[in-house]
């Protein structure tokens, strides 16, 4: 069903997050939470901060991580 779409399945070894792009975006979300945590009254104010600030401001550099992948990967 994947290749009929014209896509490829990219299997990725274990415990790889430098071929793995999420999870440079992880790393990033986390750090920017730990920084503001005290800045939230709930977990719903955390979630709607990062989701603002995050959508503004990262689409580019989520773009470019994973336009890197298959640089590296080859």
């Amino acid at each position: 069903m994947v290749t009929q779409a014209g896509c490829e399945i990219w299997y990725l070894p274990a415990y790889s997050p430098d071929l793995n792009p999420i999870e440079h975006w992880w790393f990033v979300l986390k750090n920017w939470m730990r920084q503001r945590w005290d800045e939230f009254d709930s977990f719903r104010d955390c979630k709607d901060s990062s989701a603002a600030e995050f959508s503004a401001r990262q689409t580019v550099r989520v773009d470019a991580a994973f336009k890197q992948c298959p640089n590296v990967c080859a």
